[in-house]
């Protein structure tokens, strides 16, 4: 009888034993793959994130107050408009200062003179290609800037009516600027966290609107300012002119994404014709080794190539001011 008692109790404490790590294993799998884990990792990550960027932010700017004192810089600040480039490599989002741009440049400078003497190209062809390199970081700064202007405009309607309901929610303004900083993603969170903190240190709104529009000079953000300003100074229900507006906003992309269509057959064709003459010449270079030397070895071969390029460049820009049209 004893022993069927222990079997019995035996029985049941392995029971509670499963029991109590199936629901470890289910509390486990819930705390790490469940939906509500997943959407607080992800907003702990942005958390992570954000304080990520402030350092960086906090970070560059010491670098740009050191750089202000470089005598190098200076030198260099008689003939370039510095200011201009620190203006777009912030706008680019990227974490460079005045001196590693500089350096980046210089590199690539030196790195095309190389290149172009490695290869036997003669010094001012190399000097020539030098000049193309070190412009490669102004190009990528450009290209990243604007990358986060369209990304920038893609999020302003989301951040609009995230506006117009809080406002309708009774939120005061500033929340609502607030929840749009703490809510939704980079670029466009940054830039309302930084129009924010110009607020809490004193600057007027109207102001801190205005920087915010200039540190990102996109149209509908534009629109999105005077409306504030108007709305401010006369009166009205800004929720409902907010609502109105991201509307408009978004029948803008509606109708750009149609333009797109219609004209990605022209960018297409622009790109076919040129890239066909640099086809065509490694094609017949392959074919006719002969053909090569005297395309590029004479006279005549020389001004075909110029006149040639010169053709090309100036149907490129027809075509991109056909195709490229402003909504």
């Amino acid at each position: 009888m004893k022993l069927d008692t222990l079997f019995a109790l035996f029985g049941i404490l392995a029971f509670i034993a499963v029991f109590l790590v199936l629901e470890a294993l289910f509390i486990w799998w819930r705390e790490k793959y469940s939906q509500e884990a997943k959407r607080l990792s992800i907003r702990l990550k942005k958390i992570n994130n954000d304080n990520d960027l402030f350092i960086k932010q906090h970070n560059i700017l010491k670098s740009r107050l050191i750089d202000n004192k470089n005598a190098w810089l200076t030198l260099l600040g008689h003939g370039i408009d510095l200011e201009r480039i620190d203006q777009l490599i912030m706008q680019s989002g990227k974490f460079w200062s005045i001196n590693q741009f500089i350096q980046y440049s210089t590199i690539g400078f030196f790195t095309g003179i190389l290149l172009g003497l490695t290869i036997n190209m003669g010094f001012l062809i190399a000097f020539l290609l030098g000049l193309v390199f070190m412009f490669f970081p102004i190009i990528h700064i450009m290209i990243e800037r604007n990358k986060r202007f369209d990304k920038f405009q893609l999020q302003l309607p989301e951040a609009i009516d995230s506006i117009a309901r809080s406002l309708r929610a009774g939120h005061s303004f500033m929340a609502a600027f607030t929840m749009v900083g703490e809510e939704l993603q980079d670029p466009i969170a940054t830039e309302f966290r930084i129009t924010l903190e110009e607020s809490n240190l004193g600057v007027p709104l109207n102001e801190t609107l205005l920087n915010m529009s200039k540190r990102v000079p996109v149209t509908d953000l534009k629109f999105f300012v005077i409306a504030i300003l108007i709305q401010r100074e006369s009166g009205g229900n800004l929720a409902q002119i907010l609502t109105s507006m991201s509307k408009i906003i978004r029948e803008r992309f509606k109708l750009m994404g149609e333009i797109k269509t219609l004209s990605a057959e022209g960018i297409m064709s622009a790109k076919v014709m040129w890239a066909l003459p640099f086809l065509m010449i490694a094609l017949m270079s392959a074919i006719s080794p002969a053909y090569a030397p005297i395309l590029f070895g004479t006279e005549m071969g020389i001004f075909l190539l110029k006149t040639g390029f010169f053709m090309m460049v100036v149907g490129g820009l027809w075509m991109r001011s056909v195709v490229k049209i402003k909504v």
